[in-house]
């Protein structure tokens, strides 16, 4: 009956502070010494009256010191067990009791405010990383893209070397052919023909192999702005969680202050003596809850600590995959300044295979004129070798770039993976759905 009349008076005692409770509790004592005082001094023939002060006295500081205690210890006792279990499970669906209105109610609603906001950052790192990892298939399709494109690229860039390989050949034999003019104009016409169509044939395929780079170039240019957009997210997410390291440093000082202050109440309590004894169970278990709320805070700090370690991580990847999608750009474009070029000496040496296929067949011209010609185109045809070999090198870089910006993409998506992984292990609401 005592114990249960203890409990309920406990929870009432609830509903104003813990300061004024002890402030209650003092003064209650404080009128019972001044009664038993005056009956001491004033009605000394009354010595039951005296004992029964005396006994009721002894009776309320024993009750009154437990009720006191209960209606302390008992929610410190509860809050100390749902950070356990916070810190064991990092299920933020838990609830704790805040219906009273003493100070460990207001630690309750700071808990909960402080979880609602380390909450939805762990809402927006998680849709982050859904983001980061489906940017980062996005650009590893481009990549596969840009280095199959890059293959055929070097392709037609090969075909065009093998013609200009045989363009040297033919060049070859109507040098032969300027040596015998009276028996051999015919023929050099015939040749010059032949070369002239296979210099339209490297022409359409220059003009592909520029059409081709143009479309690279716009696909690695739409993959160097993904990843700088993500950049700008993730780096919005490490401010988030800077905060949040803010708001657990803080809490981590006010721990060790609660510590403090309860130290020196189990000092103040030993001094008291017997009378204090209670007071110094409250001080001890006060100096728990502050080991536990620090021991909590540390927990979500290295957690917070790890998510922003990672997302480090995908920020340099995305720098790096950025870098190479901006290099492997610079390449293409070279790439097609190579091919321009060679499109316009195509051009000269066309018009002058042309002109010569004239002269030839309309035999007016003299065998000088002729030999100045030849010389003419093959200086040209030295130059586009030049050009041919930089572009196959070229390509060769462009094909590398992609390939590193594949790997880079695959870097991304497992990074997105292992901090998805890391946010999976909270217990989240999502609405008012469970997470």
């Amino acid at each position: 009956m005592i114990g249960w009349l203890i409990v309920k008076i406990s929870k009432l005692l609830r509903k104003i502070s813990i300061k004024s409770r002890i402030m209650v509790f003092l003064t209650i004592l404080l009128v019972f010494e001044c009664a038993i005082g005056y009956v001491h001094l004033n009605v000394v023939e009354s010595f039951d009256l005296l004992i029964i002060f005396i006994t009721i006295l002894i009776l309320f500081t024993i009750i009154g010191g437990l009720t006191l205690l209960f209606s302390i210890t008992l929610p410190i006792d509860e809050y100390r067990k749902f950070l356990k279990k916070l810190k064991e499970t990092l299920d933020f669906t838990l609830e704790y009791d805040v219906w009273s209105r003493d100070e460990m109610a207001e630690v309750g609603k700071s808990t909960y405010e402080f979880l609602d906001r380390i909450q939805d950052l762990i809402g927006v790192i998680s849709n982050s990383s859904t983001e980061i990892e489906n940017v980062s298939k996005i650009v590893h399709e481009m990549a596969n893209k840009d280095d199959r494109v890059a293959g055929n690229l070097l392709n037609e860039i090969t075909k065009l070397s093998d013609m200009v390989e045989r363009f040297v050949s033919d060049m070859n034999a109507i040098t032969e052919g300027i040596q015998e003019v009276a028996s051999g104009n015919q023929l050099a016409a015939s040749r010059t023909m032949d070369i002239a169509q296979e210099i339209a044939d490297a022409s359409r395929s220059a003009e592909r192999g520029l059409g081709v780079i143009q479309v690279m170039r716009e696909k690695i240019k739409e993959a160097a702005q993904e990843s700088i957009k993500n950049i700008d997210t993730v780096n919005e997410l490490v401010q988030k969680i800077e905060e949040i390291n803010l708001l657990l440093e803080n809490i981590s000082k006010i721990a060790t202050r609660t510590n403090m202050l309860a130290l020196n109440a189990g000092i103040e309590a030993a001094r008291a003596g017997a009378g204090g004894k209670g007071f110094a169970v409250v001080a001890e278990e006060i100096r728990k809850l502050a080991y536990e709320s620090n021991d909590v805070a540390g927990n979500v700090a290295h957690q917070m600590n790890d998510m922003s370690f990672k997302l480090d991580s995908v920020v340099n990847s995305v720098k790096v995959g950025s870098d190479v999608s901006l290099d492997a750009n610079e390449k293409a474009q070279a790439t097609m300044k190579v091919i321009e070029d060679i499109l316009e000496y195509l051009r000269k040496i066309s018009s002058a295979a042309n002109d010569l296929s004239s002269v030839s067949q309309e035999q007016a011209a003299s065998s000088e004129e002729i030999s100045a010609t030849l010389q003419s185109i093959s200086r040209e045809v030295e130059r586009i070798k030049d050009f041919v070999v930089e572009a196959k090198k070229a390509m060769t870089d462009l094909a590398e770039s992609a390939s590193q910006l594949s790997d880079k993409s695959n870097n991304m998506e497992e990074l997105a993976l292992t901090l998805r992984s890391l946010v999976g292990q909270f217990r989240l609401w999502e609405g008012d759905k469970l997470q």
